[in-house]
C-alpha cells in the first residue's frame, strides 16, 4: 500500500519504516552483497510498498553518470525506425541504460532541438540517426562534449564514429536477386531523396545491371519523383518493366499496391526486392524479397560502442559497417 502522503518517498522515509540505517537502506536498494538477503528481500519490499522511486538526477550528481542514452531518430510512422527503437531499447537495459526516444522527424532543425534536450538532460551519450543536414547537430554535440554514434545513414566527409552497412552493395543484392530469377527489365524507384543512401543503392542496381549484361535501354530509374507512383510505374510496365527495385520495404509494398490496381501481379508478371527486412520483426501479410541484416545483433554492436565512447571519449571515431544479406520471400518470381 503506497504512502497517502503528497511528498516523494525517501531513504530516510522507508529507513524509518524498517528501522535501518539510511546507508542499510540504500546499500540494500541497490542490491549489495554485504547486505543479507533476507534484509535486502524485506526493504526492497518495503520500498516497493510505500511507491519509493529512485531519484536518478541525484544518483548522477553523486557518480557523474545518468544512464541514459539519447536516441535521435526520425518519425516513428517509418516502422523501421519502431524496429531499430524497440532493439536498441533492449540492448540498452541489458547493459544497465536507459534510452529516451526524441523524434526528429528528418528536420534539421528538430533534430538540433532534440540534441540541445540530451545535452541538458545531461544523458551519458545519443544516438543519431542523422536527417539531410546534420553539420549543426555534430557540431553542438561537440561542443557539449557528449559521446555520440550515427547510425545508418552513414556521414559522407565526417570523422563520427559510426555504425552503418554498405548501400551501394545492398542495392547490388536487390538486383542481382532478380536477375537470377530471370528479370532482365529491370527498375530502381525511391521516393527518398536522402543523397548518399539512395545513390549508393542506385549505384549498386547498375553494377548488377552491367555485370549481366543488361543493356541501359532495359533499366529504368524514379528518385523523388514529382510523379505519382502509380503513374511511373504504369509507364514502365507498359515498356515491359518485370523487375523492381525499391529503395526501402515500405516503397516496395506500396508499389505492389498500386501494381495491383493498376491489374499487374506480383510476382507472377512482375518482380519486386525491397530493403530493411522488415517481415523480420513484423508480420505483414504480403511475403516481400528484401536485403536486410540482423537488427538484434546491429543494436548489440551500437550499443557496445556507445558504451565505448562514453568510457573513452577521446579515443578514435571508429566506423563498423553490418553484414547484409538477402532474405527470399517469393516476391521475386513465380513458385516453381
Amino acid at each position: 500500500m503506497q504512502e497517502n502522503h503528497m511528498h516523494r518517498v525517501t531513504l530516510e522515509d522507508i529507513a524509518r519504516r524498517t528501522g535501518y540505517t539510511i546507508n542499510t537502506v540504500s546499500r540494500a536498494l541497490r542490491d549489495k552483497e554485504d547486505i543479507s538477503l533476507k534484509t535486502r528481500i524485506f526493504i526492497q519490499a518495503t520500498a516497493d510498498q510505500m511507491g519509493y522511486v529512485r531519484n536518478v538526477m541525484a544518483s548522477s550528481l553523486r557518480s557523474g553518470r545518468t544512464r541514459t542514452l539519447g536516441l535521435i531518430l526520425g518519425g516513428l510512422e517509418n516502422p523501421w525506425y519502431a524496429l531499430l527503437a524497440n532493439e536498441l531499447n533492449i540492448s540498452a537495459a541489458r547493459n544497465g541504460y536507459t534510452i529516451m526516444l526524441l523524434c526528429a522527424r528528418d528536420d534539421p532543425e528538430m533534430e538540433l532541438r532534440m540534441a540541445k534536450i540530451a545535452i541538458g538532460y545531461q544523458m551519458d551519450g545519443i544516438l543519431l540517426v542523422p536527417s539531410r543536414g546534420s553539420r549543426m547537430t555534430l557540431e553542438r554535440m561537440r561542443e557539449g562534449k557528449i559521446p555520440f554514434l550515427v547510425l545508418a545513414r552513414e556521414m559522407e566527409g565526417e570523422a563520427v564514429p559510426q555504425l552503418t552497412w554498405d548501400d551501394r552493395l545492398g542495392g547490388y543484392m536487390a538486383a542481382e536477386h532478380l536477375i537470377r530469377k530471370g528479370r532482365r527489365h529491370l527498375g530502381y524507384y525511391s521516393m527518398n531523396e536522402m543523397p548518399r543512401s539512395t545513390r549508393l543503392r542506385e549505384e549498386g542496381f547498375h553494377q548488377a545491371c552491367d555485370e549481366a549484361g543488361i543493356p541501359m535501354a532495359d533499366r529504368r530509374v524514379s528518385v523523388a519523383s514529382p510523379l505519382p507512383m502509380a503513374q511511373v510505374l504504369t509507364s514502365w510496365v507498359s515498356e515491359g518493366l518485370d523487375g523492381l527495385c525499391a529503395f526501402c520495404d515500405s516503397e516496395a509494398w506500396q508499389a505492389i499496391s498500386v501494381l495491383y490496381s493498376q491489374g499487374v501481379i506480383v510476382p507472377e508478371e512482375l518482380g519486386v526486392v525491397g530493403f530493411d527486412n522488415l517481415q523480420a520483426g513484423f508480420p505483414y501479410p504480403w511475403p516481400l524479397c528484401s536485403v536486410g541484416f540482423d537488427m538484434p545483433a546491429f543494436a548489440e554492436k551500437a550499443i557496445e560502442m556507445i558504451r565505448d565512447r562514453i568510457h573513452h571519449p577521446d579515443g578514435p571515431a571508429a566506423r563498423e559497417v553490418c553484414q547484409l544479406s538477402l532474405h527470399c520471400r517469393g516476391s521475386c518470381a513465380p513458385a516453381r
